[in-house]
């Protein structure tokens, strides 16, 4: 920041600090309320924190262990595909029993029987059989589902104790950076000489609701802070980047970033991670 934009900086603050204790003319009530607030100048919005800078890291940290943590069926999904295999096992004693009665009743058949009870035997056991292995197939079937529901709910159990905690971690900073995101993005949106890199934070404002607006917003201020940016004529920094470092910018872009992440598997989340390990290394020298 140059002097001349501190001392700008300074009269405006000094400005408002007076209009803050004038009373209105007309009804005598404070126009400005500050509640003892000051206005901080951009290069103090603008600064990463040690403690932030930890927290960057354990975000994207904790991204990445969620990840590997894999989805699984609720108990109440477990519980009822066991109760279906155990219903289909029920279902093959009973076609079990109805095989057992066709072959009693062929076998009964004597030799001077007439062909049409023959046929009529034949065909009854044939159906049994057939029944009987639909019925084995069916079962087969949801004890393989019941089982890989199971098989799911324990792999997800072993990567909860290997990454829960630092997914939780994680999860706790995405929390207390969005709060702080949000904040700063009340003192930009009330700069009366905000910094020209943020023109390009006000321009994602136009053509959509106000949900996705502050979404872009948020998503903006967070690749600059998370990444170090430090280009005051543009938000995102340069416009060309490659490697994982130009997929978080495009996510970025697009207002993915933060708090909602978006198509994380495509990204090389060892390459960012390194990143910001030695952006915090930088900081704490």
């Amino acid at each position: 920041m140059s002097n001349a934009d501190q001392q700008s900086h300074d009269v405006l603050t000094e400005i408002r600090d007076v209009l803050a204790q004038a009373p209105c003319q007309h009804c005598g009530q404070m126009p400005y309320n500050l509640q003892g607030q000051q206005l901080r100048s951009p290069a103090e919005l603008a600064a990463v924190n040690e403690q932030e800078r930890r927290q960057w890291l354990a975000y994207f940290v904790g991204l990445r262990a969620d990840e590997r943590i894999p989805s699984a069926p609720s108990p109440l999904e477990v519980e009822t595909l066991r109760r279906e295999a155990a219903k289909r096992g029920e279902g093959v004693a009973v076609a079990e029993g109805a095989l057992r009665e066709a072959q009693a009743a062929n076998g009964s058949v004597g030799l001077l029987a007439t062909r049409q009870t023959k046929d009529t035997a034949a065909r009854h056991l044939a159906q049994a059989e057939r029944q009987l292995d639909s019925a084995r197939d069916k079962e087969a079937k949801a004890t393989a589902k019941a089982e890989t529901a199971a098989e799911k709910v324990t792999a997800a159990e072993k990567a909860r104790d290997v990454h829960g905690s630092a997914a939780g971690t994680g999860k706790e900073a995405g929390k207390a950076l969005e709060q702080r995101l949000r904040l700063l993005l009340e003192d930009y949106l009330g700069m009366p000489n905000a910094p020209r890199w943020f023109d390009d934070v006000r321009a994602v404002w136009d053509g959509e609701d106000d949900y996705m607006r502050v979404e872009r917003c948020l998503s903006m201020l967070a690749y600059r802070r998370a990444f170090a940016i430090d280009d005051n004529l543009r938000a995102l920094g340069e416009d060309k980047f490659s490697g994982p470092r130009g997929d978080v910018r495009k996510l970025a872009v697009k207002g993915y970033l933060f708090p909602r992440i978006s198509g994380t598997t495509d990204l090389a989340w060892d390459a960012l991670e390194q990143r910001l390990v030695k952006l915090l290394e930088k900081t704490t020298g």
